[in-house]
């Protein structure tokens, strides 16, 4: 019987994304950690309240209330995983985790997009450059951007409501829980794209949209566009990350109209009310212009 942590990671890989799988890992191992402090070293005698006990370490520890949520669920992913291996496990009590404050964080306005855009020129090569431009455009994220394949490109013919046809740029997109999905690129970013395709990716016979410059890498790296942004917001003083560019994006379409069911699932959301507690950045006149659209007086007239 093996319940280590690594054959926890092993297990992990093969039926969630590698990041959700590096969450999971760290988690168990902040646990097991725990439990040695507390001279417990045979699972099947684990503390009844053990759980909520490994909460307060945290909270004690100054971890933010999101971080204790996110190893809460790792910890009771890996004692779950160790039941399917045999482990005879006692019963813990469910804990309790700090409430987190949702507070969806900024997105980046018309004059921020232009800055963000000259500095990207400026500042970044190829083909990071142009893969963090077209985040904006299109909402993927950081890890769905790095692996996207040249196949994932698909081209639309649309019917607008004005009888004419538009050709647009679509993306397949194998997001969490290896779920596919297809999302449209606005008009920059398929402005972009079709630069680079013509430019700098026509000297690559890679099968991968933006394949790696170092050595035997298959493409560029969820990292290197963390490195990318950080440069660029250091340069303008935009506090941004690469989420901030996928709340532009999901922001922009519904300000724009798109349904927010249309624009959840574009984001990969299973939840509607993810988008809403993350990623749609509604001021107060967002909110203004959409009452008065319907009409603002409470008498009609």
């Amino acid at each position: 019987m093996d319940v280590s942590i690594e054959t926890f990671y092993l297990y992990i890989k093969r039926v969630h994304t590698t990041a959700t799988a590096d969450k999971y890992r760290k988690s168990a191992s902040i646990f097991v950690s725990y439990l040695r402090d507390i001279n417990v070293s045979d699972f099947t005698k684990i503390p009844r309240n053990a759980l909520q006990l490994f909460v307060v370490s945290l909270i004690e520890r100054k971890y933010a209330p999101a971080s204790i949520r996110l190893h809460n669920a790792g910890v009771q992913r890996y004692l779950r995983w160790c039941r399917d291996q045999g482990v005879s496990l006692p019963y813990l009590a469910k804990p309790e985790p700090p409430k987190v404050d949702f507070r969806v964080r900024g997105v980046l306005r018309r004059d921020d997009m232009i800055l963000f855009f000259s500095a990207c020129n400026d500042l970044l090569r190829e083909p990071t450059r142009t893969a963090i431009m077209m985040m904006p455009t299109c909402g993927l994220r950081s890890n769905e951007m790095a692996g996207l394949r040249l196949d994932s490109l698909q081209k639309v013919s649309i019917l607008l409501k004005d009888g004419t046809h538009k050709t647009c740029l679509s993306l397949r997109v194998i997001g969490k829980g290896n779920k596919e999905r297809f999302v449209p690129l606005l008009d920059e970013g398929k402005e972009i794209v079709s630069q680079y395709l013509l430019g700098w990716r026509r000297k690559s016979g890679s099968e991968w949209l933006f394949p790696s410059t170092h050595g035997q890498v298959k493409h560029i790296t969820p990292h290197a566009l963390w490195i990318a942004v950080a440069k660029v917001r250091e340069s303008t003083g935009l506090v941004m990350s690469p989420h901030t560019l996928r709340r532009t994006y999901a922001t922009t379409l519904w300000r724009r109209g798109v349904a927010d069911t249309t624009v959840a699932r574009v984001l990969g959301h299973a939840k509607l009310d993810t988008l809403y507690k993350h990623y749609l950045n509604m001021d107060a006149t967002d909110l203004s212009a959409a009452v008065q659209e319907k009409g603002g007086r409470l008498l009609d007239v």
